[in-house]
């Protein structure tokens, strides 16, 4: 028996059939991308515990959680009318570049 420990890469590789790794890796690009596309940084973590169970067995249990950076939405203003309906005019504002009838001259 070697002195030295199985690889990591290894004993991930058969955690769940390789589902594990392959969902880390699928995890790892989605939150690459998002974090390149929204300038903002992104998370990936993995979790592993480890269960004794008897004779020199253990349950090697796995999470992972991904903190996928999402765009900004920004705030808009909004005002609201009498029944409660949002508009960006200002109902109480009048319209500067409306013509009214009595002013407008016929050629």
């Amino acid at each position: 028996m070697s002195n030295f420990p199985r690889s990591f890469n290894e004993v991930l590789a058969e955690v769940d059939s390789g589902r594990l790794i392959e969902d880390l890796s699928r995890q790892l690009a989605e939150v690459t991308n998002a974090a390149i596309a929204t300038n903002k940084v992104g998370e990936l973590v993995l979790t592993l515990k480890v269960k004794p169970n008897k004779d020199n067995q253990v349950f090697l249990d796995s999470t992972v959680k991904a903190k996928v950076p999402e765009h900004s939405i920004a705030t808009a203003l909004f005002f609201a009318n009498e029944e409660g309906s949002l508009t960006r005019r200002d109902p109480k504002q009048g319209d500067m570049f409306a013509l009214k009838p009595a002013l407008v001259s016929a050629s």
